[in-house]
């Protein structure tokens, strides 16, 4: 069997073999991610875990490129998710109205009722209030561990682009390339 090397087809093979690994691995890694925002105790709403995605493939320059990062409220995003991936030194505290929404979800009061059952009880605005407070302070004194979860998914998921892009290849170059007996 002899393969007759077209340049232009072999170049679409080997660029739609490219795009579909790095797609491929993107979707691996943002998955793992994922998984590892959940194991490392760093999920109360969801927000970063819905906001980690990546983008299509794209050619820059003469590099084919994938972003992974965070959508909706780049910025913030970014530094929240920074501030779980590499902890917090002591210091300087956050600010305690962002710490809020998360203070009602996790401090709030549970009550034993006397049929056995547990209710959480609502907690007054000036209560969540106190209680962000000592929060921010106990954050700003003590600082908070780093809880890695986007860089051990690129560090277990890289290693997948080369054999998914030989084998993306070699599909490619079937459909793409005339063979000849």
């Amino acid at each position: 069997m002899e393969i007759k090397w077209n340049t232009p087809a072999l170049k679409a093979a080997i660029q739609a073999a490219e795009m579909g690994a790095l797609k491929a691995t993107a979707q691996e890694i943002v998955k793992q991610a994922k998984i590892n925002l959940k194991g490392a105790n760093a999920y109360a709403f969801g927000n970063l875990h819905r906001s980690i995605n990546y983008s299509k493939p794209f050619q820059y320059g003469k590099f084919n490129v994938c972003y992974i990062g965070f959508s909706g409220g780049q910025k913030d995003a970014f530094r929240y998710a920074m501030s779980i991936e590499r902890g917090r030194r002591p210091g300087k505290p956050p600010p305690s109205d962002a710490l809020i929404p998360w203070v009602r979800l996790k401090l709030r009061d549970t009550r034993i009722s006397r049929t056995g059952k547990t209710r959480r009880l609502k907690m007054a605005d000036a209560d969540a209030k106190s209680k962000a407070c000592l929060v921010a302070r106990a954050i700003g004194r003590r600082g908070t561990p780093p809880r890695p979860f986007l860089l051990p998914a690129f560090d277990d998921k890289k290693r997948l682009l080369g054999p998914m892009f030989r084998a993306l290849l070699k599909q490619e170059m079937h459909k793409r390339m005339p063979q000849t007996t």
